[in-house]
C-alpha cells in the first residue's frame, strides 16, 4: 500500500497483494482519503466534503498534488440530509506518469434495469480508514470486512441506499467520511483486483455498525457516469457482464 509516502510491504498486511495507490488524501488533513475513478473524479461525503489539494502516491514512490475545482452531488446514498454521494473533480488530471489504478465500480446487477442487492451479501472486503478517533487521530490504515447487507430503502428517512459492515470495523473509520469500500475481485488473468462497491457515511454507535454509501445500484452508476462523461472520462465498471 503507497499512502502518505510510506509502503506497508510486510506479509502481515491484508492489503498486500492489491494496490492502494488510487486512494489520495487531503494535503491539509492525511486522514481524510479519497478513492479515484479516473485521473481526474474521486469520491467524497457530501457531509464532510473534499480538500483544497489532493494528494497521491505515484508510481514511481514520489508524491503529486493535484487543486480541487469543484465537488459535484448526486442526491444519492446515505445522509439524513438527503443524500452522500459526490464526485470531487480536479482542474486538471493527475499526471499519467503517476499510474494510479483506476478503480471499477462492482455491479453484480442481473441487468441494466434491476438492482440485485442480495448478490453482495457476505461479499470480501477491504475497508480503508484510519485508526482509533481522537486527537491527534490515527494513520491511515485497512482492515477486512464482510457486506452485512445492503439496502435501497430508508436506514433513517430520507435515504437512499446503504451498506452495512460488522463492527470489527467500527472503530477503524471514525471520523474518516468519504474513504472507499473495496471489494475484493480476481482478474479473468489470474491478478488480485479491487473494485470500488462504496464509500464510508456513518456510524451506528448503537449497534457497532459502520454505515456506507452502496454504489452498486443503478440510479447510482447512471449518476456518477453521467458526471464523468461530461469531462470527457467514463466511469468502469465489473462484474456481471
Amino acid at each position: 500500500m503507497r499512502a502518505h509516502t510510506l509502503e506497508n510491504q510486510g506479509a502481515p498486511f491484508v492489503g498486500l497483494p492489491y494496490d492502494l495507490s488510487g486512494v489520495g488524501w487531503s494535503a491539509s488533513d492525511p486522514t481524510k482519503g479519497f478513492g479515484f475513478l479516473s485521473p481526474l473524479h474521486y469520491l467524497v461525503a457530501s457531509h464532510y466534503g473534499g480538500a483544497t489539494t489532493i494528494r497521491a502516491g505515484g508510481a514511481d514512490g514520489t508524491v503529486v498534488a493535484a487543486a480541487q475545482q469543484a465537488v459535484v452531488p448526486t442526491g444519492l446514498g446515505f445522509s439524513t440530509s438527503g443524500g452522500d454521494i459526490s464526485v470531487g473533480q480536479l482542474a486538471a488530471p493527475l499526471p499519467r506518469s503517476a499510474a494510479l489504478p483506476r478503480y471499477a465500480v462492482l455491479d453484480l446487477n442481473s441487468t441494466s434495469t434491476a438492482d440485485s442487492l442480495s448478490a453482495y451479501a457476505g461479499w470480501p472486503l477491504l475497508v480503508y480508514g484510519r485508526g482509533d478517533y481522537g486527537s491527534p487521530p490515527g494513520s491511515p490504515r485497512v482492515v477486512e470486512a464482510t457486506v452485512f447487507t445492503a439496502s435501497d430503502t430508508a436506514y433513517a428517512s430520507p435515504n437512499t441506499g446503504y451498506m452495512l459492515t460488522w463492527n470489527t470495523t467500527f472503530l477503524l473509520e471514525m471520523g474518516d467520511s468519504g474513504s472507499p469500500l473495496f471489494a475484493r475481485l480476481t482478474n479473468p488473468d489470474g491478478r488480485p483486483e479491487l473494485a470500488i462497491i462504496g464509500s464510508h457515511s456513518a456510524v451506528d454507535v448503537t449497534n457497532g455498525i459502520n454505515v456506507h454509501n452502496f454504489l452498486g445500484r443503478r440510479d447510482v452508476i447512471d449518476a456518477l457516469n453521467g458526471i464523468m462523461t461530461a469531462d470527457g472520462f467514463a466511469l468502469r465498471v465489473t462484474g456481471t457482464t
